[in-house]
């Protein structure tokens, strides 16, 4: 238990009721935590967003020949 401790950190967020609710039965659906639900559901936005690196090597918008629609 102390190990986990070393790398959790703890937040306090407030959350909208309905948000609640939904990670509450979420939780009871899954037999999981309400906190393993929150945790489950960043992660997956964390998959979800494109890695840094990628970022970095993408071709923005304006540099594919683009103007931004105003003349010089």
């Amino acid at each position: 238990m102390a190990q986990l401790k070393e790398q959790t950190k703890t937040v306090l967020v407030r959350l909208p009721a309905e948000v609640k609710a939904w990670i509450a039965n979420e939780a009871r659906r899954t037999l999981a935590s309400q906190n393993s639900e929150i945790v489950r559901c960043i992660r997956a936005r964390m998959d979800a967003e494109p890695s840094p690196k990628a970022a970095l090597t993408a071709t923005p918008f304006l540099d594919q020949g683009h103007t931004s629609g105003a003349e010089d």
